[in-house]
């Protein structure tokens, strides 16, 4: 029995040191999928924080649209209340109006006659006389 109870010791041995190197490769394989997850983790976490900036910057930029046309909006009230006003004005004061209307007319005529007398008038502007050269032909003098 001795004899019987050695190759059963033996065999006890090789089958813990099989599944010991079993056991080795369960851990490298649970190693390797747990590194390979941990790597889709911190992609993903990566893309989800680039999605977060991005979206951060598209939300600064509505912002500041946003308070742009509150801006241009609140101009345009501005606006709108000088021109009501200027025409409270106007209503208040109609002679002014009428008198700085007249002036702009006058000196807008002012300088249209001005201008049409110079066009009526070629004989004020400078003539130029051309040499004995220009004489030959019509078609030299053009040239």
């Amino acid at each position: 029995m001795d004899h019987r109870e050695d190759d059963i010791r033996r065999d006890i041995e090789e089958t813990r040191a099989a599944m010991s190197g079993k056991i080795e490769l369960i851990e490298e394989r649970v190693q390797e999928t747990m590194a390979g997850a941990k790597s889709t983790v911190d992609s993903v976490m990566y893309g989800f924080k680039q999605i977060k900036e991005k979206v951060e910057k598209a939300k600064s930029t509505a912002d500041s649209i946003i308070e742009s046309i509150k801006c241009t909006v609140d101009e345009t009230i501005e606006r709108a209340k000088y021109t009501s006003d200027l025409v409270a004005q106007v209503n208040q004061n109609p002679w002014i109006m009428f008198c700085t209307a007249a002036l702009a007319g006058y000196i807008l005529g002012s300088l249209a006659h001005e201008t049409a007398s110079d066009a009526r008038h070629p004989s004020d502007r400078p003539t130029y006389h051309a040499g004995p050269e220009s004489l030959a032909s019509p078609e030299q003098a053009l040239r």
